[in-house]
């Protein structure tokens, strides 16, 4: 059982970095499988990552998915070929928005007390998000990606242990 040793006043700084939103990315399959009635898992938990720290990834990733789940932590190939979405949700503070304990359904082997992935990006978890708190959007909708030269990231995740396990972002039906 984990659980997160943060002093109230750290959790709380740690929260405000959400005050101009969330979002967390998934492919448009699995929305498509799930639904889009309430997105998140069935144990009543999301991951999220401030919206500021989403658009300076897509913006350091420019189109390469691979990175994108070098940096999260997602198992190497589990974008490969999928249409990928940002859920963009401007009021995280209204979905209990909190500190990840690491007994969420979306938490893998990788996960760390303190609200950061192992790679340094911000994560807090919210309650499942109705229809209606949430904005879906292309994920490279606001950075296009670049050509690919023949050469991808993606190869790199194979060396990193945070992406030999279960996604964080809802991924776990088809691709």
């Amino acid at each position: 059982m984990a659980i997160s040793s943060v002093s109230p006043d750290a959790a709380r700084r740690h929260l405000a970095a959400f005050q101009e939103g969330a979002t967390y990315f998934v492919t448009r399959s699995v929305l498509d499988w799930r639904g889009r009635e309430w997105l998140g898992y069935d144990d009543n938990s999301q991951f999220v990552m401030p919206r500021s720290e989403a658009d300076r990834l897509l913006a350091k990733a420019r189109g390469d998915v691979g990175l994108l789940e070098i940096e999260l932590g997602i198992p190497p190939g589990s974008w490969a070929g999928a249409v990928l979405l940002r859920i963009d949700i401007p009021a995280p503070h209204e979905l209990n928005l909190r500190l990840p304990s690491g007994n969420e359904a979306g938490a893998n082997a990788c996960w760390l007390p303190g609200g950061l992935t192992p790679f340094g990006h911000s994560e807090a978890v919210v309650d499942r998000i109705p229809l209606g708190k949430y904005v879906e959007s292309p994920a490279w909708n606001i950075f296009p990606p670049e050509p690919t030269t023949g050469s991808s990231t993606s190869t790199a995740a194979a060396s990193s242990p945070c992406c030999a396990e279960a996604p964080r972002s809802m991924n776990s039906g088809p691709n």
